[in-house]
Protein backbone atom coordinates (compact mmCIF):
# COMPACT_ATOMS: atom_id res chain seq x y z
CA UNK A 1 0.00 0.00 0.00
CA UNK A 2 3.13 2.30 0.79
CA UNK A 3 4.37 2.08 -3.15
CA UNK A 4 7.55 -0.27 -2.36
CA UNK A 5 6.08 -3.23 -3.85
CA UNK A 6 6.58 -5.16 -0.80
CA UNK A 7 4.27 -6.50 2.04
CA UNK A 8 5.57 -4.99 4.90
CA UNK A 9 4.36 -4.44 8.62
CA UNK A 10 4.14 -1.16 7.76
CA UNK A 11 1.25 -1.81 5.39
CA UNK A 12 -0.87 -3.01 8.16
CA UNK A 13 -1.73 0.54 9.49
CA UNK A 14 -2.28 1.34 5.85
CA UNK A 15 -4.60 -1.08 5.39
CA UNK A 16 -6.59 0.00 8.63
CA UNK A 17 -6.71 3.34 7.69
CA UNK A 18 -8.21 2.32 4.56
CA UNK A 19 -10.68 0.07 6.16
CA UNK A 20 -11.69 2.76 8.78
CA UNK A 21 -12.17 5.78 5.92
CA UNK A 22 -13.96 3.50 3.14
CA UNK A 23 -17.27 4.98 3.67
CA UNK A 24 -15.93 8.61 3.16
CA UNK A 25 -14.12 7.11 0.17
CA UNK A 26 -17.24 5.52 -1.19
CA UNK A 27 -19.19 8.51 -0.55
CA UNK A 28 -16.59 10.82 -2.21
CA UNK A 29 -16.75 8.02 -5.48
CA UNK A 30 -20.42 7.75 -5.69
CA UNK A 31 -20.02 12.15 -5.79
CA UNK A 32 -17.79 11.88 -8.79
CA UNK A 33 -20.12 9.90 -10.45
CA UNK A 34 -23.15 12.07 -10.21
CA UNK A 35 -23.39 14.77 -12.97
CA UNK A 36 -21.81 18.27 -11.40
CA UNK A 37 -22.34 17.10 -7.86
CA UNK A 38 -18.97 16.96 -6.82
CA UNK A 39 -18.18 20.45 -8.30
CA UNK A 40 -21.10 21.97 -6.46
CA UNK A 41 -19.77 20.73 -3.21
CA UNK A 42 -16.10 21.34 -4.46
CA UNK A 43 -15.13 17.10 -3.73
CA UNK A 44 -12.13 16.40 -4.78
CA UNK A 45 -10.33 12.97 -4.81
CA UNK A 46 -8.42 13.87 -1.17
CA UNK A 47 -11.75 14.95 0.47
CA UNK A 48 -12.29 11.41 2.10
CA UNK A 49 -8.78 11.61 3.90
CA UNK A 50 -9.24 15.12 5.92
CA UNK A 51 -10.70 15.20 9.12
CA UNK A 52 -14.23 15.59 7.39
CA UNK A 53 -13.69 12.11 5.94
CA UNK A 54 -12.52 10.77 9.15
CA UNK A 55 -15.61 12.15 11.34
CA UNK A 56 -17.80 11.12 8.89
CA UNK A 57 -16.57 7.95 8.29
CA UNK A 58 -16.40 6.81 12.63
CA UNK A 59 -20.07 8.19 12.46
CA UNK A 60 -21.25 5.96 10.08
CA UNK A 61 -19.33 2.95 11.64
CA UNK A 62 -20.82 3.79 14.96
CA UNK A 63 -24.56 3.66 13.43
CA UNK A 64 -23.38 0.46 11.40
CA UNK A 65 -22.48 -1.30 15.08
CA UNK A 66 -25.31 0.59 17.13
CA UNK A 67 -27.66 -1.37 14.10
CA UNK A 68 -26.05 -4.57 14.28
CA UNK A 69 -25.81 -4.57 18.11
CA UNK A 70 -29.71 -4.16 18.28
CA UNK A 71 -30.08 -6.50 16.11
CA UNK A 72 -28.24 -8.87 17.82
CA UNK A 73 -30.04 -7.97 21.50
CA UNK A 74 -33.62 -8.65 19.34
CA UNK A 75 -33.04 -12.32 18.77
Amino acid sequence: MNGDLAVTVSDVGLWVKFAFLLPSKLVTSLAHRADGLAQFFEVNCATGDGWGGGVFSLLVWLIAWAFFAARRDRK
